[in-house]
């Protein structure tokens, strides 16, 4: 089994990962988990990822054309598997 994980902080899951029990099934070849960093999706110079809200307004939420390259190379993977 592959989980792929996108996020902006693959250094700092890698620890918790790697100490849990998914850590013991990925070194026992059960499980292979991915840590994608958002950013290397990004494409002007400041890697920027977040959006303003819709509406407007204080926040910021994470933009889906950042994640739409990722979701779609995962999604090839999985169909070039079989799966």
């Amino acid at each position: 089994m592959r989980i792929d994980v996108i996020t902006l902080f693959p250094e700092i899951l890698s620890g918790p990962i790697d100490a849990s029990i998914l850590g013991r099934a990925q070194r026992g070849g059960q499980v292979e988990i991915a840590l994608h960093q958002l950013r290397d999706y990004a494409n002007d110079r400041h890697h920027t990822v977040d959006d303003k809200p819709y509406g407007g307004g204080p926040g910021c939420c994470s933009s889906a054309s950042r994640f739409s390259p990722r979701c779609r190379m995962c999604s090839r993977r999985l169909r070039s598997r079989g799966a």
